[in-house]
């Protein structure tokens, strides 16, 4: 259970306010466990979304471009619970652009700096996660709109920008749904 304290300029008020009444500290037992459940639903809230963004990049158009499937196969998840939701084994091709092992050294180091940046995060912020993609060249072929010749029809620059705007919407929706139906299950319980 959180220890609840208030410091200064409040110190006294609070005090004050909660002098002589009982049951204080159940209550706020109480409400630490319904914020517990809260930031539980809201990770959970926000894996489903990064699923439903990265599926979106997948098979709607600009989808992820494909020439060795080697961007497609480094993405992934991670999140504040240290958690590696999406690529944990993934697959690459050496071809004569990357060096044996590169992607899988580049994917691993990746991995690990976006698990200490989304703990770091989630210290403000509550709740988090952290997904892309770990390609060297990843930001180069998201943002390189003067390519003609996608080798994967319907592909092309902005993939993933595009897959988070088309799904602004539904991820909040989401998110928001997990929420409200975790609180809704506390409801009529005194527990």
């Amino acid at each position: 259970m959180a220890k609840y304290e208030v410091t200064g300029p409040w110190e006294r008020l609070a005090a004050e306010t909660f002098k002589g009444l009982t049951g204080t500290q159940a209550l706020l037992a109480r409400l630490d466990k319904a914020l517990n459940k809260v930031k539980d639903a809201t990770l959970r809230g926000l894996i489903k979304a990064q699923s439903v963004i990265h599926a979106d990049m997948d098979r709607t158009p600009p989808k992820i471009p494909v020439e060795f499937d080697n961007l497609r196969s480094s993405y992934y998840c991670v999140t504040s619970n240290e958690a590696v939701i999406a690529g944990k084994n993934p697959t690459f091709t050496d071809t004569k652009r990357t060096a044996s092992g590169t992607l899988e050294k580049d994917h691993a180091s990746v991995i690990q700096k976006s698990i200490a940046n989304v703990v770091k995060r989630s210290k403000t912020y509550g709740p988090s996660v952290i997904f892309g993609f770990s390609a060297y060249y990843s930001t180069w072929v998201h943002e390189n709109m003067s390519a003609e010749n996608w080798t994967r029809k319907g592909s092309g620059a902005h993939f993933f920008a595009a897959a988070f705007k088309r799904n602004k919407n539904l991820v909040l929706k989401i998110i928001a749904d997990d929420v409200k139906k975790q609180l809704a299950s506390g409801r009529g319980s005194s527990k």
